[in-house]
């Protein structure tokens, strides 16, 4: 579905001053957050419940200082298993307990120590002494969840604000008569609060992490990158990021994603699930590595559950984030532990939002889009109706995209501040007629919800088209039956992937086989299940058969009756040939089998009895296409997935996508393609815009979010849990920045080597890789970084032992060397035809031989007897002259030998057994394109040939099916080469 450009639309950056004039409510409400000298003060940090504190907490600083080192430093363990692993405060102060006295009994003999007061062993006092507290800004909420209005709880209590100052709902509970004599009540307090709500300033976060070592380096890595036009490799190559340049006023430019989603912390049986809502950000300036690691992103706070916040609410509550995020983008702040080297002043940074990172619900509800469920304009991105996309795909019309600026003003229109405030019925005619809901982003300067917030692929395809597909299409639409679901777990059960992928349960599409993650939907739709599809449909192909779709969805079965009324009616006034009655009125309509009156009447006794049948819409359906459906969708997975995508690989998605929805509303009907259906089909432009797509999915994201779900709770309502979550999740990256200034001592290193991971120790360490070929000439220029990676290589020495190559295998490793030898480099030859007059290059009947070699996040190993019947770490697939062959890893050959100067080189290769290969089979459905270009090979099990190759030929890690059913030989297999996740 292509789009036109409005070439008058202006852009987001241009919407400034003239644009708030005429909306004077753009402006954030500034006293929704106290300046930043009372943020770097502390004046509105939390208050420290008074059977938490300690009697002397002003000298808690000089108290830790006075205690012993080690004790210290158990101090800070203790925090972190508490955060990071769940250990209950009160375990970890019985263990603080033992040790204050162990460390106490030591020194009773000191008067410097003897004669001190013990500090309380809470981890209230630990976190305290620690610095560890931040700078939480406490609000009281609106209890009621259409408000929600944020009030500061400092001011609150100070000047006795008891009611709400939009809707007068009383923000704390009342005290009980008999708890005060007077008449008046008394002030209210932190724990008469009926709904909490911490808020963690950015402004903080971000004077803490930029001093931390290397990440200042960090954030400025990416600027001498070199980018090139039409390739994808990072967020940098988007058009976004390019449009949004540095300003010369500040010294540096942070760019920022805003993350939003629901979590369940816990659940209970016979109850409701409990939702709550975690909004975090991150810092896009930083590397990969970095990015998405918890320790380096900010949970800015927890809304309160149980239920889903309403729209109404949650930019209520995101209005305090605008109103920093305003300040920062327009003032910036200052770092004093960092200084300007030209100037000497404290580095001045500027904040810009730069993008939202949410799932469908997430993202409809804070960028200002319709929902999923909307009618008329219900797309984000152009101006489709709902009721015409599909046409309008099918005859290949332009689409024309939104403007901008258009949705900014309506977006901006439909806040409640805004004057004059829109009645239900106006609110929802901008929702219809301009897909525009409310949105407090766009207070926010620069902010364009079209221009940045993206499409999630993780829910969009595989929680979204994937899901849908094999679920309600495949196996609820009863395209594949109970004997095509036995056929599947057929095939499962011998499928064998390798170490690091995602397995799919034998038991898919039966009730006890449960769901898959969104990594097993993803390797579903990429890799499996066009295998379980033409293995489950293998005989109906051979004959291009169709197969009976079934659904008992409401809205298809009205679909069905409508088409079904039309036909009778148009062949009652019709006065056709009587052949021409049995034919349906319109060729792409279907059936309705339902039960009626007249026909209930005429069954006997026992068919009356029985149950009554649902409605069905009914239709029947190629298999051919559908398995097309399938490969259109593997490939537009796997493209969308890519590490590295261009122009050419965007469009192959755009055209695959397009065509697994045209079959679907061809061959079932334009109903059953949902909203995901048309959002999938911005994924192309969207990765214009953002880069590659894994550089904005949540998957990062839901594993940090499953960390927090681990962390221990009260479970009490009122914003008490998500209280817990929020502070503890904090710890993280607070106990990382103290471990990082703490003085090195040899029991500080052993903490931080207990802690710290390697990326977390060296930041900008480069990823250990396996050598590839041995450049001679980039060998001789490389110095230090090549005396890096020869530490690499000898630590690779342990895992292996000295063999002795024949004669054969010298012989085949020198063709391989001379193949690949420099312009003028002498040949290589074994040590047995060494000719001394002349200059040659020697290898060795020695070598060193590695079971293992590393191909990005993956290792391939030799398969034994310890790894499971779905395990097989040895199936790769090689290059060789003749295409690409499957094949079992066996070792890695290192070879070493001395160069013209005399100095020690080494050369890798790779020994392997080479399947023979098969001849695809051709027929309806498998004579596809589409299977060669998703790299799908077939060969015989049983017959392997021993080769030696170059270790640039091992192309990657296969997953191997069973393919007697696909094609037709006993004995025959089916693989595909799983494509890396690393960063390329």
């Amino acid at each position: 579905m292509g789009q036109q450009d409005n070439g008058s639309e202006p852009s987001a950056m241009d919407h400034g001053a003239d644009e708030q004039e005429d909306f004077p409510y753009v402006r954030p409400d500034a006293e929704l957050l106290p300046t930043e000298a009372d943020l770097s003060s502390g004046r509105y940090t939390e208050e420290v419940a008074s059977g938490d504190s300690d009697s002397d907490q002003p000298a808690s600083a000089s108290s830790s200082a006075a205690q012993p080192e080690w004790l210290w430093l158990f101090e800070i363990m203790l925090v972190w298993l508490n955060a990071v692993h769940s250990v209950s405060d009160r375990t970890c102060e019985l263990l603080l307990s033992f040790m204050q006295a162990v460390a106490y009994t030591f020194a009773a003999g000191s008067s410097s120590l003897g004669q001190r007061k013990t500090p309380k062993a809470r981890m209230a006092r630990v976190r305290t002494s620690l610095g560890l507290d931040g700078f939480g800004i406490s609000y009281a909420l609106c209890p009621d969840r259409a408000c929600w209005t944020p009030h500061l709880l400092k001011t609150a209590i100070e000047r006795q604000v008891r009611l709400c100052q939009r809707c007068g709902t009383p923000l704390f509970h009342e005290s009980r008569q008999s708890d005060y004599s007077s008449v008046q009540p008394p002030p209210p307090i932190l724990s008469q609060v009926k709904v909490r709500f911490r808020y963690e300033p950015i402004t903080t976060w971000i004077q803490q992490l930029l001093p931390r070592p290397n990440v200042l380096a960090c954030c400025r890595q990416h600027t001498q990158r070199q980018r090139t036009p039409g390739v994808y490799r990072d967020l940098y190559d988007g058009t976004n990021w390019s449009a949004c340049d540095g300003d010369d006023s500040f010294d540096l430019v942070l760019r920022l994603s805003l993350m939003i989603d629901w979590i369940q912390p816990f659940y209970r049986l016979g109850t409701a699930s409990y939702s709550c809502c975690v909004v975090s950000i991150r810092v896009d300036d930083l590397p990969l590595q970095l990015r998405n690691t918890p320790s380096y992103t900010h949970v800015c706070c927890v809304l309160p559950g149980p239920q889903k916040p309403t729209a109404e609410g949650l930019h209520a509550t995101l209005a305090i984030m605008v109103t920093e995020l305003c300040r920062l983008h327009e003032e910036g702040l200052h770092i004093p532990e960092l200084l300007n080297p030209d100037t000497g002043s404290p580095l001045k940074v500027r904040v810009r939002l730069a993008r939202l990172l949410a799932d469908t619900d997430a993202r409809t509800v804070t960028a200002g889009f319709p929902s999923h469920s909307s009618k008329g304009q219900f797309c984000p991105w152009c101006t489709v109706d709902y009721d015409e996309w599909i046409s309008s795909l099918l005859e290949g019309k332009e689409v024309q995209a939104r403007n901008a600026a258009d949705h900014r003003r309506n977006a901006l229109s439909a806040l409640p501040d805004a004057q004059p405030r829109l009645r239900p019925n106006e609110l929802d005619s901008l929702r219809r007629h301009h897909g525009a809901c409310l949105s407090v982003l766009y207070k926010i300067p620069g902010w364009s919800s079209l221009d940045n917030a993206p499409v999630d692929v993780m829910h969009n395809l595989d929680l979204g088209l994937c899901k849908h597909f094999w679920t309600q299409t495949l196996v609820d639409g009863k395209l594949i039956d109970q004997t095509g679901l036995q056929i599947c777990k057929d095939i499962l059960q011998t499928t064998t992937y390798p170490i690091g992928v995602t397995r799919i349960n034998p038991d898919l599409g039966h009730t006890s086989g449960g769901t898959p993650t969104a990594a097993g939907w993803s390797v579903l739709s990429q890799y499996v299940m066009p295998i379980l599809a033409a293995s489950s449909w293998s005989v109906l192909l051979l004959a291009s058969a169709t197969k009976t779709f079934r659904t008992s969805k409401v809205r298809m079965v009205k679909r069905g009756l409508a088409a079904t009324e039309a036909g009778q009616s148009s062949i009652a006034v019709s006065s056709a040939a009587p052949e021409a009655v049995t034919a349906p009125h319109n060729q792409s309509s279907s059936t309705v089998a339902s039960t009626s009156s007249a026909g209930a009447t005429a069954r006997s006794k026992r068919a009356r009895k029985e149950k009554e049948k649902d409605p069905e819409f009914t239709k029947p359906v190629s298999l051919v296409s559908m398995l097309e459906a399938t490969l259109v969708l593997a490939l537009a997975c796997r493209l969308a997935h890519s590490r590295v995508v261009d122009e050419g690989q965007l469009n192959a998605l755009h055209d695959s996508l397009k065509t697994f929805v045209s079959i679907n509303a061809t061959e079932i009907d334009p109903t059953w393609c949902p909203y995901n259906f048309h959002i999938a089909l911005h994924i192309a432009e969207q990765v214009r815009r953002h880069g590659p797509a894994w550089a904005f999915w949540s998957y990062p994201q839901e594993r940090s979010y499953g960390l927090m779900k681990r962390i221990r709770t009260n479970r009490h309502r009122g914003g008490e849990l998500e209280h817990t979550m929020h502070t503890r999740s904090e710890d993280r990256h607070r106990i990382l920045a103290l471990l990082e200034a703490t003085p090195i001592t040899p029991l500080s290193r052993i903490l931080k080597d207990a802690i710290m991971t390697e990326k977390e120790k060296n930041p900008l360490a480069e990823r250990a890789r396996q050598p590839s070929r041995d450049d001679e000439e980039a060998q001789d220029n490389q110095g230090a970084e090549g005396n890096q990676e020869e530490s690499d290589y000898s630590s690779d020495d342990t895992l292996g032992g000295t063999v002795f190559l024949s004669n054969s295998d010298l012989q085949q490793i020198c063709i391989l060397a001379n193949k690949d030898r420099n312009l003028g480099q002498p040949l290589f030859v074994p040590c047995y035809n060494y000719n001394s007059n002349e200059t040659e290059l020697i290898f060795d009947s020695a070598a060193t031989s590695i079971p293992r070699l590393t191909l990005g996040e993956f290792i391939l190993r030799p398969r034994t007897r310890k790894h499971g019947p779905r395990s097989d770490p040895s199936a790769c697939i090689i290059a060789t002259p003749r295409g690409q062959r499957v094949a079992h890893f066996q070792s890695v050959l290192r070879l070493r030998y001395n160069d013209v100067r005399s100095q020690e080189r080494t050369k890798q290769y790779v020994v392997v057994h080479v399947l023979d290969p098969m001849i695809w089979r051709d027929g309806p459905g498998l004579s596809s394109t589409n299977w060669g270009r998703l790299g799908y090979l077939a060969a015989r099990a049983a017959s392997m040939t021993r080769s030696i190759v170059d270790v640039d030929d091992v192309l990657g890690p296969a997953i191997v099916f069973p393919g007697s059913r696909i094609l037709g030989v006993q004995g025959s297999i089916i693989a595909t080469m799983v494509q890396s996740t690393s960063r390329a």
